[in-house]
C-alpha cells in the first residue's frame, strides 16, 4: 500500500498515542498474567487481545489513519465511518497476532504431514 499524501503531525501523534495505549494495556495485562492460551498472547480487561507496541508496524498504522478532512467530510455523511475505522486500526494492530497464527498453522500442517508420510511408510513396509 502506497500513503496517499504525507501524513501531517497530527495522524502521527494520533498513531504515537494508539501505540501507547496499547502498550500500557499490555504491560497491565502481563503484569495481571491475563495470558490467553488459546490465542497465545495477552489479553485486556475486555478480553480482547493485545500485543506488544514494538510489534505493530508504525507505517501501516499510519496509512489507516486518516486525514482531518477525510475524517470530518465522512463521519458525518457515514454513521459507520467512525466504528468502521477503529476496527481497520486495529486490525492493523494485532496484524502480528495473525502472523503469528499463520505459522503456528503452517508448523502443525508440517508436522501432520510428517506423520502421514510416518504412517503412510510404516504401512507399506508391513504389507511387504
Amino acid at each position: 500500500m502506497e500513503v496517499k499524501r504525507e501524513k501531517t503531525l497530527r495522524e502521527r501523534n494520533i498513531a504515537s498515542y494508539r501505540l501507547d495505549e496499547m502498550q500500557a494495556a499490555f504491560e497491565e495485562a502481563k503484569k495481571a498474567g491475563k495470558w490467553d492460551k488459546k490465542r497465545e498472547c495477552y489479553t485486556d480487561f475486555k478480553g480482547n487481545p493485545i500485543v506488544e507496541s514494538r510489534s505493530v508496524d508504525f507505517k501501516a498504522l499510519l496509512e489507516v489513519i486518516p486525514t482531518s478532512e477525510e475524517l470530518y467530510s465522512k463521519k458525518f455523511l457515514d454513521n459507520t465511518y467512525i466504528p468502521n475505522m477503529e476496527q481497520r486500526i486495529r486490525e492493523v494492530m494485532l496484524a502480528s497476532l495473525k502472523k503469528k497464527e499463520e505459522e503456528k498453522l503452517k508448523k502443525n500442517v508440517k508436522k501432520m504431514v510428517e506423520e502421514l508420510k510416518k504412517t503412510a511408510e510404516e504401512t507399506i513396509d508391513e504389507n511387504q
